[in-house]
């Protein structure tokens, strides 16, 4: 299945649609969203649909973020994901959603200064010098490890990823530098970030848990 990505005359509409949408409701909570990928957009849905204006803010030049598309000799591939949804028709349906709502997607544009007071959020800056009037700013930028706060207690690698297994020289998989304890999920360096995998990893950790222990027991 190739996604379609989400851009030129599509993008137009929902910004048009957004900017009458934003006329029509000034009195309405106005959220922005940081991060035009399928979360960033599902979650503007999500809010849209229960009477929120919502901007969505995209970076790049492209929506869609890894479900979106490159051109490779004429024809459109899939960045990363492969079956988000069933079909193309979903995405479109999105789309479609989004500009029904009145949702303005606005690719190319950074947040340069935040405004607000008191401790409330009141409006952004773009980097354009464009200011938008807000009440709440969410950020959907992708996978970030978060792990600053360890420190040196494990080995990490040069993203802040916990690194298991022979490249932490541990002695299980999922085992990370120190032993006995393990990583698992989005956080673990080379894991597969999605939820799924992290279930399932979540589940080895657990029988590799059990067999070090069992190991520790009979020596």
């Amino acid at each position: 299945m190739t996604t379609p990505t989400v851009r030129g005359p599509d993008t137009a509409r929902a910004n048009a649609d957004g900017r009458r949408g934003d006329v029509e409701s000034q009195s309405r909570t106005h959220v922005v969203v940081i991060g035009a990928g399928f979360t960033g957009l599902s979650a503007a849905w999500e809010l849209a649909r229960r009477g929120v204006a919502v901007t969505v803010l995209e970076a790049d030049p492209e929506v869609g973020g890894l479900a979106g598309t490159f051109e490779v000799q004429g024809e459109r591939l899939e960045k990363f994901y492969h079956h988000w949804f069933t079909n193309d028709a979903h995405v479109n349906d999105l789309v479609r959603e989004l500009a029904r709502y009145g949702v303005a997607v606005r690719d190319q544009s950074e947040i340069g200064t935040l405004h607000g007071d008191d401790g409330h959020l009141e409006a952004v800056t773009l980097k354009t010098g464009e200011r938008l009037p807000l009440s709440f700013l969410f950020l959907f930028l992708g996978a970030l490890p978060c792990t600053e706060w360890l420190g040196d207690a494990v080995a990490r690698d040069e993203d802040g990823f916990v690194l298991t297994g022979g490249a932490a020289g541990g002695g299980y998989l999922l085992e990370t530098s120190v032993p006995g304890v393990f990583a698992a999920g989005d956080v673990r360096s080379g894991s597969t970030k999605r939820c799924a995998a992290a279930v399932g990893e979540g589940s080895m950790a657990v029988q590799l848990v059990h067999a070090r222990l069992a190991g520790e027991r009979s020596g």
